[in-house]
């Protein structure tokens, strides 16, 4: 889960397709301005994409609460181009996402997991998000919520949770707990040029949080190395 410290994801360049929809693909109420439900990928966001995240929303909501989570879904169907394959209608991942009670205020703000994977690949077709009310209300005034809620949807792909059944995590030689997959490892290096280099540990993998107990520590990137990096686990506010 998040706790209440990262910068708002860089904006992707997109390739604009020759042709969008005319007209809104996904409709919210007119009364209210709420949606039901949300598919990215679909135009609505000015670009066509092979993956699509379905949003469904439980529950009580605002309109400036999903339109932080359209946001974060739609980030993500820009940066993410393959196709997954369908599973029971799903293409390529539902997220149902609601406001609720984790631990109280001040405290988790939200939580993601997937509920549902493939059998082939172990890669999710389900998630759940789950935002603290309370604290949702905190991070909306800020204007962090959408980072908040790309972190979560982030989780519910799989980063971090899905990390040790797939054997993407091992301890280093010097005792460090690192992510070994070979694409993170690599963009470890160029994302971050100066903090692998002083890393002796960095061709091994990518530095994982060991700290904070079982919401944080081996479903993170290390706080302390990366500091305003979107998949730490926590938040600075003064962001």
């Amino acid at each position: 889960p998040t706790t209440l410290a990262p910068t708002s994801a860089p904006e992707p360049t997109a390739v604009e397709p020759a042709s969008l929809p005319t007209a809104p693909v996904n409709e919210a109420d007119p009364a209210s301005g709420l949606y039901a439900s949300y598919v990215s990928g679909l135009g609505d966001a000015g670009f066509l994409s092979d993956f699509n995240l379905e949003i469904v929303f439980s529950g009580f909501w605002t309109v400036e609460f999903q339109a932080a989570v359209v946001k974060a879904a739609e980030y993500l169907s820009r940066v993410v181009t393959g196709d997954l394959a369908d599973v029971n209608g799903i293409d390529d991942v539902r997220v149902t996402v609601s406001l609720g009670v984790i631990d109280g205020m001040a405290g988790a703000v939200a939580t993601g997991a997937p509920t549902g994977l493939r059998a082939d690949s172990r890669l999710p077709h389900s998630a759940d998000l789950v935002f603290e009310t309370r604290d949702a209300f905190t991070a909306e005034a800020y204007g962090f919520l959408d980072d908040i809620a790309l972190h979560e949807i982030l989780h519910g792909l799989g980063f971090g949770n899905l990390w040790s059944l797939m054997n993407l995590v091992s301890t280093a030689p010097d005792g460090s707990l690192r992510y070994i997959g070979e694409k993170g490892t690599a963009a470890y290096a160029a994302a971050y040029p100066e903090i692998a280099a002083a890393d002796p540990g960095a061709a091994y993998g990518v530095l994982v949080e060991s700290q904070g107990g079982s919401g944080s520590a081996g479903v993170h990137w290390d706080d302390f190395t990366f500091r305003q990096e979107i998949m730490t686990s926590s938040i600075n506010i003064s962001n």
